[in-house]
């Protein structure tokens, strides 16, 4: 009952949003219902008028992923602590992850020293300002913070979002609950900080291997946060523009509506058209790194670019793809085709 109701709340939202007949809204939903969208894929899209032959369901994205990625074959593991483990033995560009700590247990990689369950102010008297924490296994940004500044004499801690906590309010709210990675702050280049320079922007390119172990790059998307947030996550109101092969841009989108920006709604500057830098290289890194990994077959990566190149930020085994498939992107009609028919 309740699901019915927010169904129809979200539905009547967004009929008043876009002065279309709330009865006209909930048919179209039902037609799309049933041939397998889900409601976030119909608000976001939208799907007013038609459905586009070239988009795949989350339905059928769900299936094909649990295909491709078996858990059956053993652990499929996107925890970031272990990500960072995999890429600096492989020598693969990444993030500088200075460790992680949780409820069992923590291990650094500080001053060429390698701390084991260690104490949270220990860390904190050693480690590099500021530096980035968020857990291990999340995703959608949730949890993300920027660490600024620590006082020892008042043992209190200072985070980017504002919040200020003592050393046992830390321990108690974040660590005592799951693992937290412990990162350096990417600089970005200046052609992505221009654009938005309150989050790190990055782009989110989608791989494949087939049975063969070929490589096959599926799409790329370049993702920026809106003024004054730190992360670029769609969900959480950033702009979203496809990534051509060359590496330039398209008009960006969000979520939300159906409006398209020439130019990013915060800084004023032009998306359409606009380079990448070293996107050519960010493919080679995603690419190394997909090799590396025995398992899965299909991935998405988030890549920050710096002045001196790119850097994996994390890898991700199941992606929001009503997202990625908006403005004419659907997957259909790319090299998943042969996987979704296989």
């Amino acid at each position: 009952m309740v699901k019915i109701f927010e169904v129809t709340s979200s539905l009547n939202a967004f009929s008043k949003q876009n002065r279309v007949n709330f009865f006209y809204v909930l048919w179209r939903f039902i037609i799309c219902y049933f041939k397998g969208f889900g409601l976030k894929e119909f608000l976001t899209y939208p799907l007013l008028q038609k459905i586009p032959a070239d988009l795949i369901t989350y339905r059928e994205y769900s299936n094909f992923e649990k295909r491709v990625n078996p858990r059956s074959t053993g652990i499929v593991e996107f925890d970031k602590w272990i990500q960072a483990c995999v890429w600096k033995a492989n020598n693969i560009p990444h993030v500088k992850t200075y460790g992680f700590m949780g409820p069992r247990s923590s291990v650094f990689h500080l001053n060429e020293q390698i701390l084991v369950d260690k104490e949270i102010r220990d860390i904190l008297e050693v480690i590099a300002y500021p530096f980035v924490i968020k857990p291990a296994a999340g995703g959608h940004g949730d949890g993300f913070d920027i660490v600024d500044e620590y006082d020892q004499q008042a043992k209190m801690v200072k985070l980017r979002s504002g919040k200020h906590k003592t050393i046992k309010d830390l321990q108690y709210e974040y660590f005592s609950k799951c693992d937290w990675v412990f990162q350096e702050l990417i600089v970005q280049h200046q052609t992505l900080a221009q654009v938005n320079a309150s989050s790190v922007n990055t782009a989110r390119i989608l791989t494949a291997t087939n049975e063969k172990g070929e490589f096959i790059l599926l799409d790329g998307m370049m993702k920026f946060g809106t003024a004054g947030s730190m992360i670029d996550n769609m969900g959480a109101g950033g702009i979203g523009c496809h990534i051509s092969a060359d590496g330039k841009l398209s008009k960006g989108y969000s979520v939300h509506g159906d409006e398209a920006f020439e130019c990013h709604p915060g800084s004023g500057i032009n998306l359409t058209g606009r380079t990448i830098p070293f996107y050519q290289e960010a493919i080679e890194a995603v690419k190394l790194a997909h090799s590396c990994l025995p398992r899965p077959q299909f991935l998405g990566w988030d890549v920050a670019i710096t002045p001196n190149g790119p850097v994996i930020v994390e890898v991700n085994s199941f992606m929001a793809v009503y997202v990625n498939q908006k403005y004419g992107n659907g997957y259909r009609q790319t090299g998943l085709k042969a996987f979704l028919e296989g």
